[in-house]
């Protein structure tokens, strides 16, 4: 998922399939300074049992990446 700047909101938007059928994630995690901990926060929100981890793919701030399991 990366739709430049709006991930928190298409989780929003897809809240029924998340709860409902609980797919593996893969979220961009970048393009807002508050990123990680919306993006933690509305996943948490929707299902509280993913299993949650963290790639950052560059050596600057840029593509880090949260997966859902």
């Amino acid at each position: 998922l990366d739709v430049e700047g709006a991930e928190v909101q298409a989780l929003n938007g897809a809240t029924q399939l998340i709860r409902a059928h609980k797919p593996k994630l893969a979220i961009s995690a970048y393009h807002k300074h508050d990123d990680f901990v919306q993006i933690l926060k509305t996943l948490s929100d929707l299902r509280n049992d993913y299993k949650l981890t963290l790639r950052h793919y560059s050596p600057i701030i840029f593509d880090c990446v949260i997966y859902a399991t």
